[in-house]
């Protein structure tokens, strides 16, 4: 997949077309995929790994029919249910109860069918409260709650998943990936973004990894995370204190006034201490992980290495966390 990047800047849209006209503006290829080739069968569950910036994103939306590949071709037998952005789909001024008609109707579902499963989908997002609110009101969460639940309502053959369940509490988190193993049982396929190695063992039998729009490795997810995860792509990534191992799960607002955060946090000294700066109102709660101690392969006394962060909503501009072990102090910017 080929992009055009200026070599220049403009200031206006009006600007570019003129030099664009005049052949005043010159522009650099860059190839954000190149030579990515592999087959997913039907019923499997799949998963796209790598960092920041891989081409993860723009596989994807290839998959999804959004974007056109500059050469070679991608092959897509079944209805696909794409949830690769966050609010995708939904008018902002429109209400929850109005988008997902609308929504319905772009996946190409009646009227009739979306009023049969209206009460089930708002049941699954969790926000009939919120129905008749328009969308540009709800949290990040709560959108991503709705797109799911329309999503995954009909079965899909094929269920496209970015990053977006990631702005979801942990609670709802489970239950989407409950509903995707029972899918994956019926029949869908899922194609998965993801950068928790937890999420991806345990749902994606097969995973590729992609590095700098390179296909590094496809085959057994186990494999793919173990290769990804001893690679100086993935150690780049980290903290600039390598002993330090921390991820951020999931970041929710419930209500409007507090955000919560749940991730979790070691290194090789033992727990890291997580704090908060002296301007922010919040607590810290330790949370036991056992998912993270097993896939990690963490001593037992680890157990306890999650987090959850409550702060006030009006401190979020201050907000940064604090981590600490016995030698390294590492600040990072949620």
């Amino acid at each position: 997949m080929k992009f055009s990047l200026a070599s220049e800047r403009v200031d206006s849209l009006k600007e570019y077309f003129l030099k664009k006209v005049s052949h005043r503006i010159h522009s650099d290829d860059f190839w954000a995929l190149k030579d990515i080739s592999f087959k997913i069968s039907k019923g499997d569950s799949f998963a796209l790994i790598g960092s920041n910036g891989s081409g993860k994103s723009t596989l994807l939306k290839i998959i999804a029919g959004v974007l056109e590949p500059t050469i070679g071709k991608v092959s897509v037998r079944g209805a696909i249910a794409p949830l690769i952005e966050l609010g995708a789909g939904f008018d902002p001024d429109l209400t929850g109860r109005e988008n997902i008609f609308l929504n319905g109707a772009i996946l190409g579902h009646s009227k009739k069918f979306m009023l049969e499963k209206y009460d089930e989908i708002m049941d699954f997002a969790e926000i009939k409260d919120f129905e008749d609110v328009p969308v540009k009101n709800y949290s990040s969460g709560m959108m991503a709650r709705l797109g799911f639940s329309i999503a995954t309502i009909s079965k899909p053959d094929i269920l496209l998943v970015d990053e977006i369940l990631a702005v979801g509490d942990f609670a709802f988190q489970r239950k989407c990936q409950d509903r995707m193993q029972k899918l994956m049982e019926g029949g869908t396929t899922v194609v998965f973004v993801s950068h928790s190695f937890s999420d991806v063992e345990r749902i994606c039998k097969h995973a590729a990894w992609i590095n700098k729009g390179n296909l590094e490795f496809v085959g057994d997810s186990k494999e793919a995370c173990n290769r990804y995860e001893h690679s100086e792509d993935y150690l780049k990534s980290l903290s600039a204190s390598d002993d330090i191992q921390y991820n951020i799960d999931s970041i929710w607002s419930p209500n409007g006034r507090e955000t919560i955060i749940q991730g979790w946090a070691y290194s090789k000294y033992g727990n890291v201490n997580i704090l908060l700066p002296s301007n922010v109102q919040g607590k810290v709660d330790r949370v036991e992980r056992e998912d993270v101690v097993a896939i990690k392969h963490l001593n037992g006394s680890l157990l306890d290495c999650g987090f959850k962060i409550i702060v006030n909503n009006k401190d979020l501009d201050n907000l940064k966390l604090i981590l600490k072990n016995k030698v390294h102090t590492l600040t990072i910017r949620v």
